[in-house]
């Protein structure tokens, strides 16, 4: 924190810029997750003397994800910009909330966006401003900074773009997850939680299904490794949040690992309670 209560950001003009993989993962592309990863990991090693790291030009959650996890073994700070259009969305529609979400859970340290116009640029700030954890960042003229301000939204302006926050009492209070393709705001004591649901081969019908039903969360029961496997390639059909009832601590590390958003862990799973904590940790998942 600076004297002003506000977070620093690192200088942008010092980044080493991390650039899209253009790597389709599983089930939409022949690459796995691990793989994703390992491509970042090596991106990464070319800036050994970076002082921080930029995710720029991403469309997708699966590469946010796996750059980000790469970039947090060096113990250096990472931020992102995403563009969107005028509803918000990447080029591949992830929106920007779910990406806010999942991403700041993980440990990233600013969040921007960008896009054609600034009215689409001041829209997304007010949207995104009271959720977000971390500081958030745009390019921006002075009129719809002047908008922004007379929303109640704090502005520091830096040599070409701008840092935005709320006040405290005005930062959003629910139960935030998310999906690759949506953002949930869940009550914390009225959040309604499915049967357990099994997992199998071709579990695209059922995940549909349950996800029709009046439920809030599913939850996805991971007893081995193959079950994270197997869930994750229909993972897709889920349109509800998840969470994940494991019973080892592999099975829960990799359900978390493969699922694209912030997922819910079941604090009644298997694993101890210090494995929980960390998995939760490294991954952004909310012990629920």
């Amino acid at each position: 924190m600076n004297s002003d209560g506000c977070l620093d950001i690192p200088d942008f003009n010092k980044a080493a810029v991390i650039t899209p993989a253009g790597m389709m993962i599983e089930p939409y592309g022949e690459h796995s997750f691990s793989e994703l990863k390992a491509h970042y990991s090596e991106q990464v090693k070319q800036h050994n003397d970076a002082e921080f790291f930029l995710l720029k030009g991403m469309t997708l959650m699966s590469d946010l994800r796996a750059a980000l996890l790469a970039c947090r073994k060096t113990g250096k700070k990472t931020c992102a910009v995403i563009y969107v259009d005028e509803e918000l969305l990447t080029a591949n529609e992830l929106p920007a909330d779910a990406a806010l979400i999942t991403l700041q859970s993980m440990g990233l340290s600013a969040f921007g966006i960008c896009a054609e116009s600034e009215e689409t640029v001041a829209d997304g700030i007010s949207r995104l401003a009271s959720f977000a954890k971390i500081p958030l960042f745009a390019e921006i003229g002075e009129e719809k900074a002047s908008v922004l301000a007379e929303r109640g939204i704090k502005i520091r302006r830096y040599d070409n773009y701008c840092v935005f926050s709320v006040p405290e009492e005005e930062r959003e209070t629910a139960l935030m997850l998310a999906n690759e393709r949506q953002a949930f705001f869940l009550e914390h004591d009225t959040t309604e939680i499915s049967d357990p649901i099994p997992c199998e081969a071709n579990m695209d019908e059922t995940l549909c299904d349950a996800s029709q039903e009046s439920f809030d969360v599913l939850k996805i029961e991971i007893n081995t490794p193959d079950d994270a496997m197997a869930f994750i390639q229909d993972a897709h059909m889920a349109t509800l949040p998840v969470m994940f009832s494991c019973e080892d601590d592999i099975s829960l590390m990799l359900a978390l690992m493969l699922y694209q958003g912030r997922a819910l862990i079941d604090s009644e799973c298997e694993p101890d309670e210090e494995t929980v904590r960390k998995a939760a940790e490294k991954y952004g998942a909310v012990v629920y």
